[in-house]
């Protein structure tokens, strides 16, 4: 009986992993194939080529939620949703911004582990004569599609540093602060291109 238990979780997982695989390996791709084409695309073509796979990707809804923790709460309809799209902008401008050239790199799977509802995947991404750069991706499935809510680069979490960046900026400026923070770095990303 345990071995059929345990076959049947095994098989859950190998699932939940294939299936949360699946949407990190789409991301890659295109942050590998905006790479490979970036002088070509500019800043502004690696932006459109990759906004709709990183907005499909990623979970902005919960990333925007954790990332304000308690603060959340306190934001109208309005200020939330103003900061999810702002948060998603940026996100996409960020990609568009650091996924800038190409030297051989790719990303190689390593490995899976479920963590409750969410598997966590990792990954390397290696260039010839570099360092690898280690890349772990939490997915979780939201309103059934398997979504990514966190990337924790050479063991620094991006959901982290938000969370700490942003509820100092709320606290100290208020929530127009805040999306003027967000704003400069758009306008950062779009005066370096």
């Amino acid at each position: 009986m345990l071995l059929i238990v345990f076959s049947s979780w095994a098989a859950a997982d190998d699932g939940s992993a294939g299936a949360a695989r699946l949407v990190v390996d789409k991301l890659n791709a295109a942050l590998i194939d905006a790479m490979k084409n970036a002088k070509v695309l500019g800043f502004q073509g690696r932006k459109k080529k990759l906004g709709p796979v990183v907005r499909a990707t990623l979970e902005f809804n919960a990333i925007a939620h954790i990332a304000l923790g308690a603060h959340w709460k306190e934001l109208s309809d309005d200020q939330r949703n103003m900061f999810v799209e702002r948060l998603t902008e940026l996100g996409v401008a960020t990609y568009a911004a650091q996924f800038n050239g190409y030297s051989g790199e790719e990303f190689q799977y390593e490995t899976a582990q479920p963590v409750k509802t969410r598997v966590r995947l990792a990954y390397k991404l290696v260039a010839p004569k570099e360092t690898p750069v280690r890349f772990e991706y939490l997915v979780s499935p939201f309103d059934g599609q398997w979504r990514i809510s966190d990337i924790v680069v050479d063991g620094v979490s991006d959901l982290a540093l938000k969370k700490s960046q942003y509820a100092h900026t709320l606290e100290e400026d208020g929530f127009d602060g805040l999306m003027k923070k967000l704003d400069q770095k758009l306008g950062d990303y779009e005066n370096a291109r």
